[in-house]
């Protein structure tokens, strides 16, 4: 059977995650909120997958993401930072993934499934044809949601950006992101400031659709 190792201080997200390999995947789980305890785990045994934060408290977990790569492990870290170069710069070479949170779990497991039946050496083909594939259809449906008439919720928005970005639909996601920010300020679904956030979404991915041609095939 197959195993996945989530280490995350988030002690919410950590659940969601272990539950979501065990009952979607049907892995088992091991998880650990310090460096520490996920290094005695990797030291146990070797996990098919590694999911780890960059930030464990006030520290990087570049060692625990360093073991495990150096066990030739499928290794995904997630990071709330919206500074791409300064969190490679971080992390350095070998691992799988770097993806942005929100994280969609489904998405996580389906890109989990695919490194793990995966080669070390093609690990980075994996993660690039997984988004690439399943792009077209994320921003298609993404569209229709934002275009229904029933205004979605703060947390439906939360899990909607998730999903765009971890598909690489960026501009779409940070619109997103401004609609629920103004939504945990107060406002409402229907008010102008949510609409305009959640329209500039729409109107990225409509262009999306336009220019990429894998989009635009749907």
């Amino acid at each position: 059977m197959k195993r996945v190792l989530v280490v995350e201080d988030d002690d919410d997200l950590r659940d969601v995650l272990s539950l979501a390999f065990a009952t979607i995947n049907g892995w088992d789980v091991s998880s650990a909120s310090n460096a520490d305890e996920a290094l005695l785990i990797l030291a146990a045994s070797r996990p098919s997958l590694v999911l780890c934060d960059l930030h464990l408290g006030k520290t990087l977990a570049t060692n625990v993401i360093g073991a495990a790569v150096r066990m030739g492990v499928p290794t995904v870290v997630l990071t709330a930072s919206r500074n791409g170069i300064d969190v490679a710069r971080h992390v350095g070479v070998g691992v799988s993934a770097i993806l942005e949170k929100p994280i969609d779990p489904y998405a996580l497991c389906d890109l989990g499934r695919e490194l793990a039946a995966a080669s070390d050496s093609q690990e980075a083909d994996v993660v690039t044809a997984f988004i690439a594939e399943r792009r077209p259809r994320v921003a298609s449906e993404a569209f229709t949601l934002l275009g229904d008439d029933s205004p979605v919720t703060r947390q439906g928005m939360h899990r909607l950006l998730g999903r765009l970005a971890t598909y690489g639909l960026d501009g779409p996601a940070a619109d997103l992101r401004e609609a629920e920010e103004s939504m945990a300020a107060g406002l409402p679904g229907h008010s102008p400031a949510v609409r305009a956030s959640v329209e500039r979404a729409r109107s990225g991915l409509a262009d999306a659709m336009t220019s990429d041609p894998a989009v635009a095939s749907t």
